[in-house]
């Protein structure tokens, strides 16, 4: 154990002397530091940095001054540069507007006289299509025209298409009616009573009798005098077995139309019906 402190010894009084040699050579060093000169370089370098945040400070402002100059006169130029680009866009739409108003020009379309004078043509010819397309074309340009529809539903039963047939005097019904409301007019009663005879017809080619009686009892109730309403009338009475009807309509018959040829045979007929 004595061995051991000895060297532990000899080790610290090694790093002793080591210590003390270094401190010796480096006294001179030590003897030429002037605290003077020291004091003035820490003084320097704090100026230094004072001077440089005073700098970005300034900078930083000037920048904020600069924008805030510089902005306006920006947001004009880029408004300025918009409206020029608008402008431009709007001259461009307006040539193309115009060029196709050209084309659209140098196509005369038909008038409405036309059409229907080709389409009356069409249809004499058998050519049922061109004549549905220029009613079609008319309709476009007058949604509610009662003529063109009533052309075509007089198409669609000539093609046997008589579900068309229906719905497109149905929608003349309403139109008319629609029309009638606003005030009473012949023209407009005469025309109802018109379709709701070609309804009655169309529903017989359709077997659906009970809706023809309605709607040639309906034709009948607008024109009570029609020789022509009240024979279909009387014959559909007969088909649906309607014996009070038919002896009604029979009797109106007599007095609008009394040279009728049917009478003799539709008399006989009522009254052998149970």
């Amino acid at each position: 154990m004595a061995i051991i402190y000895i060297i532990l010894i000899v080790i610290i009084l090694a790093c002793i002397a080591t210590i003390v040699f270094i401190f010796v050579n480096k006294l001179p060093d030590l003897k030429l530091l002037d605290t003077t000169t020291l004091h003035e370089e820490r003084s320097l370098v704090a100026k230094k940095k004072i001077v440089a945040e005073r700098l970005s400070r300034k900078a930083v402002e000037a920048k904020k001054r600069v924008g805030s100059i510089a902005k306006p006169t920006v947001n004009r130029v880029s408004d300025a540069f918009k409206n020029f680009h608008d402008k431009i866009l709007e001259m461009n739409d307006n040539y193309i507007r115009e060029k196709q108003g050209e084309k659209t020009n140098a196509i005369k379309k038909p008038t409405y006289r036309e059409l229907l004078k080709k389409a009356q043509e069409s249809f004499d010819y058998g050519d049922f299509d061109e004549s549905e397309n220029c009613y079609i074309e008319i309709l476009s340009h007058d949604r509610k025209n009662v003529e063109a529809y009533e052309r075509l539903s007089e198409i669609y039963a000539a093609k046997k298409e008589y579900g068309n047939a229906e719905e497109t005097l149905k929608f003349i019904v309403k139109v008319l009616q629609e029309r009638l409301a606003k005030g009473d007019s012949l023209e407009y009663k005469h025309k109802l009573a018109v379709v709701y005879e070609e309804l009655g017809t169309i529903y017989r080619h359709l077997e659906e009798d009970k809706k023809a009686l309605e709607n040639f009892k309906m034709a009948v109730e607008t024109e009570p005098r029609n020789p022509k309403y009240l024979d279909e009338l009387l014959e559909i009475s007969i088909i649906v077995k309607d014996k009070k009807l038919a002896l009604e309509t029979l009797h109106q018959l007599k007095e609008t139309d009394p040279d009728n040829k049917k009478i003799s045979d539709m008399s006989e007929i009522i009254e052998n019906m149970k």
